[in-house]
């Protein structure tokens, strides 16, 4: 997928949301888990906002 058409493919970033949430459980260091956790929220929020903008509603 190229530039802006992964904003139109949220599956895309819920993948990446849970895969990331994965590596993540298996971090002992407290700091660099949080930073995991923190870039799966980041998909998390792609994620919806490309259904948004998929169901042309983007704010």
């Amino acid at each position: 997928m190229a530039g802006s058409d992964l904003f139109m493919h949220p599956e895309h970033w819920r993948e990446r949301a849970k895969e990331t949430i994965a590596m993540a459980r298996n971090v002992q260091e407290t700091q660099t888990r949080e930073r995991l956790l923190k870039v799966a929220r980041s998909y998390e929020r792609l994620a919806m906002r490309g259904a948004r903008l998929d169901s042309g509603s983007a704010a």
